[in-house]
This record gives C-alpha cells, structure tokens and sequence, in this order.
C-alpha cells in the first residue's frame, strides 16, 4: 500500500502528459498548459475540479498499464479534441491495462466510441487532413499529429513521453499500417445517422464492415465451380479409357490428375471453412458485445420492465446464426454458383437433361418458398405458445401454495394440459410442415436424377451420348440439386434466422437515453437543490401511484420519504438520477430540468445507497474505485473507517485487494453489504445523498448508527433524502413526504405526519 502511494506521489509529480497539438489546446480550455521540450503539462481547474491527464495517466497505470502505452493514449485522447470523465476513460481500458501495442490501445478508443479505420500509411494523403494517427512501428505504437510549428507538412512523432518532429515526405513512414480515429456518428456504418442514408438494418450493416469476405468467398466458389465440373468430367475419361477400353498407358497421369483435383477441391473447401468459422465467431462476438452495450444504454424503466429471461434471449438470439454458418448447410448453399455454372456444362452435354434439370430446381424452390411462408406463422404461434406455457409454468411455482390451501389441484392441472395441448399441436403443426418440404425435396431429387439418367440412356443407345459423357452428367445433376434440396431440408431454420435477425435489429433500434444534446451542458457541482414540481409517476400498466408531488427542497435539508408498498418512495430516486422518465412534471436540480443534464455525470456525482447493494467481481478496493477513481489510499481508509469496515477488511489475508467472486459471494453478510455501499457513496463525497429503504433488521444491527450519525453531521451542509418506515429514523428528518397510493403525497413536519399515519 505505502508502495502504491508512493507510486502514485512520483506518477503526479513528475509525469506529463505527451507533446500538445492545436486541436489538444482546442480539447482542453479549461485547462492550464505549458510546454517543456518536448512534454506537456496540464494542472487542475480550480473551478471545475477536473482532473489532468497527468493524475489520469497515473490511475491506469496502477491499474497495469504500461508507461508508454498511457502516455500515447492520453495524448491520443487529447489530440481527437474529446472531453471524457476519468471514469469512462477507466472502463474502456481492456482487462489488464494498456499495453505497448496496438490492439490494446485501438480497443480503447473503440470502447470510447471512436469508429476506428485501419489504412497502409501515405504521407501526402495524411498532409491534407492532419488528423491523429497511431502508427505501428517497429518500436511500437506511435503517435503522428500535425506540427505547425515545424512548417505545413510536418508532423510530431510520439512515443510514450518522448517525441521527435518528422519532415513532410519522411519515407520511412510510408506504408506503415496505420488507425485513423473519428468520433462523428456518421463515419460508423452502424450508428443511426449512417443508416439513415445507406438504408441498411443493423445487422446489414454489420456485415457491410467486412466488404473483402464476400467476394473472396466468391473466388473460392468459382474455383469449386471449374474443379466441380472438371473433376466428374476426369472420371468420365478414366471410366473410358482405363475400364471401358482397358487402356492402361494413360492410367498414371489420370491417377495424378484425379489426385490434384481432389487436392484443389479439398484446399478451396477448407479455406472457405476456415472463413466462414471466422466469419461466424467474429460475428458473434461483435452481436454479443453490442447487445450487451446496448441494453446497457437503453432507458432503465424500459430494460428493468424486461424479464432477465428475455433479455438473456436477446442475447441468444445469433447462436442459431453462428451454428448455421459455421454448420454445413451453409456450405452446401455457397455451392450455389457452382449449381448455375454447371448447368451450362449440362446444356452442352444433353438439352433434355437440361430441362429436366431446370425443371426441378423451380419446383424444389417453389417448395421451399410454400413451406417458408407457412413456417413463417406457425412459427409465430408455436413462439406465442411456448411463451404462454413457461408463464403458467412460472405462475404455478409461484402459486405453489395458494393451490394447494384452496384445493384447485385439478382445475389447475386443466388448465396446465389445455395449454401444454396448443403448446405441443403448435410444436407439431411447425414440425410436419418441415417434414413435408423435405419429404417432397428429397422425392423431386430422386425423380429428377432417375429422369436424367433416363435420357441419358436413351442417348447413348441412339448414339448421340458415350458412357462416360453419361456418368459425368449424372455426377454433376448431382451436384446441382443438392444445394437446391438442402434449402427445402433447412426451411425451418431459415426462418429461425430470419427471426433471430429480426430481434437483434429490433433491439439495436430501441430507443436508448438521449445523450448527444445533453453532453453539450456541462454540469457544475452540485449544491443539493431538488425541485420536484407537479410530479407524478405511471405503473407499467398505465395507472398513477402517485400524482402532484410539489417539493422545493434546500440544500443541507433532511428529507424522508414514508409510504406503503407500492406508493413508489423509490421511484422518487429513481426520476431524481433520471432512471425513470418524467412523464407528468419535472424534477430540476439546482434549477435545471434533469433532461437537459447529461445523466451519466449527474449519476456519478450523486451519493446513492440503493436498496439491494451489489458488489461486483473484482477486488474489493477495485468496487471502491468505481465510485471515484481519483480517491487516495487515505480517503478510503477514512470512509471505511466511519463506516466501521476499516478493521474488519484490515483483518482479511489479503486485505483491499481481497477478490469478489459475484453479486452472490457468500463471504459478505449483507450488513457488510450495506456498510460497503455507504462507503462508496461517502467516497463521491457530493453534496446530494439518496438512501433507499433498509430493512429493520439492519437498522437495529449495525447499519442503524451509520445512518443515524450521518443524518445528524449533514444536516445543514449536504441534502439528504431517505427512505423509511421508522418513525425514530424520520423524526430526524426536516420535512417528511407521505406517499399515498393514487393520491396526492403529502408534504408536512415529522410530527405532523405521524401523527396523520397513526
């Protein structure tokens, strides 16, 4: 501990961040700046507070960054002109630090929201635009930005705390791999505004980042073509010369030839394997992140108002995806060009094999289209269905005893069949239909190839066909329906795609929190002002709990919130950190309507304890740190030791740094919890403090004194506003609000209050 003070002491007092630009100048006016060589240093605004990238630089490499891969990020940071909080700049650090390379460091910058393009280095497209480069060098990553100081063209050369300046036309630049960074919406193919002009849903737009895969696709299927019409036409010539004319003279070079065609083949399908893995894994792994960022951006009253069941298939919704394209159906169906190149091949050898040909590829598609449109809504209801079925399911765990007490065992178990009976006849319905298509797919492939090789007799019998022209054709009829037949046998996966496509773009279009316009306000300190004017808050279902909660409260005043189950005291918190929409009403902050302040910000600068504290994997100095990474080892000894943690963290093997395995972790009791959350919320150190409701039992234990102390020392200095049912608690309050269910809450003295309640 006395090692990382240390550290940190040494890291605040000697390391600068690296060389400064214009556009850095332009990023940080706020700050002081001053230029030493080749180093700059930036110290803190007195007025705002805000942390320098020097204290920043410090933090991440107590977190395991590496020195020089710190500096070249803060500088890059610097250089796009973008104002981050120290916070989001410590979540979008990858596990384990930044390192001196350049995946550590593109991750970054894309966790932070900039689209990031790969490009081979041109010094004179890059004298036009004079934009922050990363560069890959042999040393390591480097930063390039414009230098007007060394004339128009040149640029400042970076790496880590030390930097050179490069002449225009430095050719030892050129072709270097390179990242340009942009932070406009409209340079990401997926954001909303580029979609609005290319048209594309999200998940087209996705696969848009990856333009060089289709076509190489393309080639490898074009070779399979010419191997997939050469290969049956070598059989053909070995069966006519070796066995038919028993001609063995020839027999070496056509053993050989035979060989490297099945060689090409086997290589061209491997390698197209191999990228359609890729493909699919790459995929998943972008679907999966990106849903999980974008549940976590959407309106907390809408991803709390879904079940953790649905939102965990929202999240499973590309594995049907990933099986299918990295599976053999999806092979089969890359054969298709092989299909339309082959039949040009069959045309040539008989016309009426040809036709018949033709003529099954229609009707195999033509059932494949009948039985996709009718899985299509059976697959909806047999979803309806199932939905149904695990509801009552869980209505009936939940009921357990209810049931039981009123003895409805048997009009339950009625009801339970009716609706496992629609279950399993929907279930069965979407089966059948399957079944169907493949039964007539597979009927069609066997008549068509029984025809061909009918006609195929008939010429050779006249003459105008050889034996071995026949069985080539036949091999590659073969090779033309199969694609074709497999569709009809895959119709029911499909349509699972189609809809599991359709939920990953119905849930990168929900709406998330509005941030572009409010990030433009800036949020001072807090000084505790709450005004809560006309407002009212619907259930989920439509219905007021509550409506015409008039409030102004002052800073430094005490105000508790008392109400039955379901009168919404939390809600209250939750429209005040903007996690519930304000329908009816506004609630201000120091006068300002919370929907014009950016929401994130203002959550991290209030103290909240919530009702169910959480601790999150990690160390348990790590959960303190979230809530303000800028705290010294001092102020957290002091804010456990008031909360009476100090010596029983001291007293752990490994103390701070003791691991949490999860929310569910075992080891702490929930008074621990409790003490934990107060902590952090100490750690923030605002002058705005929400306590949600605590249950009694903790309140006669130890959580009571914490709470009951802090009551009495913030009175006058910091605005406090808390949730109980204790008439002892609320007698320290300044002003009590009684929420009444569907009414209008009152607002009085404690004593008046209570003495309504009784």
């Amino acid at each position: 501990m006395n090692a990382a003070l240390e550290m940190r002491r040494k890291l605040r007092a000697e390391f600068p961040s690296p060389a400064a630009t214009p556009a850095a100048q332009t990023a940080a006016p706020m700050s002081n700046q001053r230029m030493r060589g080749d180093r700059l240093e930036t110290s803190v605004d007195v007025k705002t507070d805000k942390p320098t990238m020097s204290r920043t630089a410090a933090i991440f490499e107590l977190q395991g960054s590496e020195p020089r891969a710190t500096a070249l990020f803060c500088a890059l940071i610097q250089s796009c002109g973008q104002e981050f909080p120290v916070k989001t700049l410590l979540n979008a650090i990858p596990a384990g630090g930044l390192k001196n390379q350049p995946d550590s460091i593109i991750a970054s910058m894309a966790n932070l929201g900039f689209y990031v393009t790969e490009h081979r280095f041109d010094w004179e497209r890059w004298s036009f635009s004079r934009q922050p480069v990363v560069l890959d060098t042999a040393i390591g990553p480097q930063l390039l930005t414009a230098d007007l100081s060394g004339g128009l063209k040149s640029g400042r050369l970076a790496s880590g705390t030390e930097s050179r300046v490069v002449e225009s036309g430095a050719r030892e630049l050129n072709n270097l791999r390179c990242w340009v960074f942009r932070f406009e919406s409209a340079s990401n193919p997926l954001s909303p505004l580029a979609r609005t002009h290319t048209s594309y849903s999200w998940a087209r737009a996705l696969l848009a980042r990856f333009p060089r895969i289709p076509y190489v696709m393309i080639l490898l299927s074009l070779a399979l073509a010419v191997t997939g019409i050469l290969f049956p036409l070598a059989i053909a010539v070995f069966f006519g010369e070796v066995i038919r004319l028993s001609t063995f003279s020839t027999m070496p070079q056509l053993v050989v030839g035979l060989l490297m065609l099945a060689t090409f083949e086997t290589v061209f399908v491997l390698q197209r394997a191999k990228i359609s893995a890729w493909l699919a894994s790459r995929l998943e792994f972008l679907v999966n992140t990106s849903s999980f960022a974008q549940i976590l951006r959407l309106s907390p009253m809408l991803s709390e108002r879904a079940a953790p069941t649905t939102q965990a298939a929202r999240l499973r919704s590309f594995e049907s995806i990933r099986d299918f394209c990295s599976g053999p159906t999806f092979s089969t169906l890359l054969d298709l060009p092989i299909s339309l190149l082959s039949l040009v091949f069959v045309g040539i050898v008989s016309l009426p094999a040809l036709g018949i040909i033709t003529g099954s590829i229609i009707l195999m598609m033509t059932v494949f289209l009948l039985a996709w449109r009718k899985a299509a809504v059976l697959t909806s209801i047999a979803a309806d269905e199932a939905t149904e079925m695990q509801r009552l399911a869980i209505e009936t765990l939940d009921k357990l005893d209810l049931i039981r007490s009123t003895g409805m065992q048997e009009v339950w178990s009625q009801r339970l069949d009716r609706v496992a009976e629609r279950d399993q006849t929907a279930q069965l319905r979407l089966r059948f239909t399957g079944q169907v298509a493949e039964s007539l797919s597979s009927a069609l492939y066997t008549f068509a190839i029984i025809a061909v090789m009918a006609v195929s007799a008939v010429g050779v019998w006249q003459g105008a066909m050889t034996g071995p022209a026949l069985l080539a054709l036949v091999i590659v009829s073969l090779r033309i329906l199969l694609p074709f037949q497999t569709m009809c046998l895959s119709v029911l996966r499909f349509e699972q795609i189609r809809r599991s496509l359709g939920q990953i773009n119905t849930l990168m279009d929900l709406p998330t929190e509005s941030q572009a316009e409010r990030e433009k306000n800036r949020l001072m300190p807090l000084t505790g002002a709450i005004s809560l004017v006309n407002v009212g808050f619907k259930a989920a279902d439509t219905r007021p709990v509550f409506v015409g909660l008039d409030l102004e409260v002052e800073p430094g005043e005490v105000i508790g919130i008392y109400g039955a189950n379901g009168t919404g005291k939390s809600s209250v918190f939750k429209m005040i950190l903007g996690m519930v929409d304000t329908t009816l009403g506004a609630v201000r902050i120091d006068g300002v309507d919370i929907r014009q302040l950016p929401l994130h910000e203002l959550r991290r600068r209030v103290s909240y304890v919530p009702q169910s504290p959480k601790l999150f994997p990690g160390t348990l100095r790590q959960n303190l740190l979230s809530a303000n990474p800028l705290a010294t080892d001092m102020q957290v000894r002091q804010v456990l030791g008031s909360v009476g943690l100090l010596t029983i963290i001291d007293r752990l093997p490994d103390g701070l740094e003791t691991n949490v395995l999860g929310p569910d972790d075992d080891r702490y009791s929930e008074t621990f919890r409790y003490q934990f959350a107060f902590a952090r919320a100490l750690l923030i150190n605002s002058k705005l403090f929400l306590i949600d409701e605590i249950p009694n039992a903790l309140l006669d234990g130890g959580v009571g004194p914490i709470l009951d102390r802090l009551l009495q020392e913030f009175r006058g200095k910091r605005t406090v506003m808390f949730i109980s049912h204790r008439s002892d608690f609320l007698q320290r309050a300044d002003r009590v609000i009684a929420l009444r269910y569907g009414k209008v809450p009152l607002v009085n003295k404690p004593q008046t209050i209570m003495e309504r309640a009784s």
